[in-house]
């Protein structure tokens, strides 16, 4: 077995930026592989080639993504990956992570023991707060990717969660996009509400878990479609006393 076949296999879809990166969910991953200092590699796969590379591989469609095909089958979705150690797939940022506590129980926990209930809510309750910054995240999204991959991505996301409207038609713009940046704002309040109840700088307090990652799967997703440099994410960087911004900036050791 080579060196490369030796290490875990991230799956994972392009966008046509320098280093491919801006999924927030495998993002998640990322950070996990990356703070374990567990070696791995990406097999990147446009959004069309995902369903028949799992069901080739065996790997399951994640049934806990909250929109489904037109047919009302789920979606197979990254992130997914393979540890050859075991010759294991696994799906879903967090039971990645517990799957790579277990795995590898020399490497700092992602989950620490007890934590799996506390980890599993604070995972669900980011996404319903991001709410109002998809119109924002999502067109943006669709418009990094490569041909297929924008297709399948407006296909699906115009359909499962904007209701059948175009991308373009969500899109904020003119007197509308101050009104949504504002809503945007205070949809994520209750996130930094819940982070300013911990003395930090993490989630958890002093010490990292999987929560961070969560987070900062989100975070950064925004700083990526919206720009680094851009006059938005460096407004939304100093949002509730700068907790998102900082919230990447103690995790910068551990980006890809």
């Amino acid at each position: 077995m080579s060196k490369e076949d030796s290490v875990i296999t991230l799956y994972d879809v392009p966008s046509k930026l320098e280093n491919r990166i801006w999924n927030p969910m495998p993002l998640k991953v990322r950070y996990c592989l990356k703070y374990k200092g567990l070696a791995y590699k990406t097999v990147w796969l446009e959004y069309p080639d995902i369903e028949p590379t799992f069901q080739k591989l065996g790997i399951p469609p994640d049934l806990k993504v909250p929109y489904r095909k037109p047919d009302g089958t789920p979606l197979y979705t990254v992130p997914a990956i393979y540890d050859p150690k075991t010759k294991s797939f696994i799906i879903d940022s967090l039971e990645i992570a517990e799957y790579l506590d277990r795995t590898y129980p020399d490497t700092p926990p992602l989950v620490p023991p007890g934590t799996h209930a506390l980890m599993a809510s604070f995972n669900g309750f980011i996404n319903p707060n991001f709410a109002a910054a998809l119109p924002f995240l999502v067109p943006r999204s669709a418009w990094i990717l490569n041909p297929s991959s924008e297709q399948y991505f407006r296909r699906t996301r115009e359909a499962g969660v904007f209701g059948g409207r175009k991308l373009e038609e969500v899109f904020p713009t003119g007197n509308d996009k101050m009104e949504q940046w504002e809503k945007m704002k205070d949809g994520l309040q209750p996130i930094s509400d819940v982070l300013k109840k911990e003395p930090g700088p993490f989630v958890m307090g002093s010490s990292v878990s999987f929560a961070d990652f969560a987070l900062a799967g989100m975070i950064g997703w925004a700083r990526i479609v919206l720009g680094n440099e851009s006059e938005e994410w460096q407004d939304m960087s100093t949002w509730h006393e700068g907790v998102f911004g900082k919230a990447l900036d103690n995790l910068k050791q551990y980006e890809n």
